[in-house]
């Protein structure tokens, strides 16, 4: 079920159902912080059989305009794209974080954007301004098509610089914890994710832990909360999906895109 459903949010498919009524969502999410939404709209349309759900992605601004025209019930987008003139409802449903992973046995513990971006750019970054040991940098990164590909250096800020040649790319997070854990060397850059092997620890950035409150809180750095904002007077199809926010089933496919839930 759940590669079915990847299949069609790939593919940008609308589920119709048997009545008229039509949920137009426009996901302007940054990183796929919106595939749990989208997760969940495809199993309401599956499940309940009562409407259309039509899904589309588009730029921030665009998304936006067409939801103050009417034309949109949901826009999915990133906390810090929402204008403080946006007078409509707005709910974080889940937060999308990176995280910098150590090995246990590597004396760093702190680093600041800066560094980290000079650290990805650099052809052959040593450890000795981190831990005082002389030696090269074992640098590991998501490979192009891995969840969450791109969000490390997102936010990190690399501006125009573009990340080295000499980074290992791998197929996943959890496979970034594995290699980090086995070496004192290594610097991983990956999705945060709920537990790691006593061998891996996550580093402070800016001075901030990626503690689930500081998350919450917005106060570190490597995370973006991502919200569903909508307008008042919904149908009864977009007020029953806003409703499984709420659900056990919705938390889970948060679990499963790799992001942090956030509470009301």
């Amino acid at each position: 079920m759940r590669k079915l459903l990847l299949t069609l949010l790939a593919a940008g498919t609308a589920l119709w159902a048997a009545s008229a009524g039509t949920v137009r969502i426009l996901d302007a999410a940054p990183g796929g912080g919106g595939a749990p939404v989208r997760q969940l709209a495809l199993l309401q349309g599956l499940e309940k059989g009562s409407g259309e759900f039509r899904i589309e992605t588009l730029p921030p601004e665009e998304a936006l305009r067409q939801l103050e025209a009417g034309k949109a019930d949901f826009v999915l987008v990133a906390e810090s794209r929402i204008p403080d003139t946006f007078a409509g409802e707005r709910r974080f449903y889940a937060a999308l974080a990176a995280a910098v992973y150590l090995s246990t046995n590597n004396p760093a513990a702190t680093f600041t954007r800066e560094q980290l971006a000079s650290i990805l750019t650099a052809e052959r970054p040593e450890w000795t301004a981190y831990n005082g040991s002389p030696t090269e940098m074992h640098r590991l990164g998501l490979k192009p098509r891995a969840n969450g590909a791109g969000v490390a250096e997102a936010l990190i800020g690399l501006g125009k610089r573009k990340p080295a040649e000499g980074i290992l790319r791998v197929g996943s997070s959890r496979e970034l914890l594995l290699l980090a854990g086995a070496d004192s060397e290594a610097i991983a850059f990956g999705l945060l994710l709920p537990e790691v092997p006593v061998t891996v620890k996550t580093a402070a950035i800016d001075g901030v832990r990626p503690a689930p409150a500081e998350i919450a809180a917005g106060k570190y750095p490597l995370a973006v909360r991502c919200a569903l904002l909508w307008k008042k007077n919904l149908s009864a199809d977009a007020a029953e999906f806003l409703k499984r926010i709420d659900s056990k089933d919705f938390r889970d496919l948060v679990d499963e895109a790799e992001m942090l839930p956030l509470s009301r």
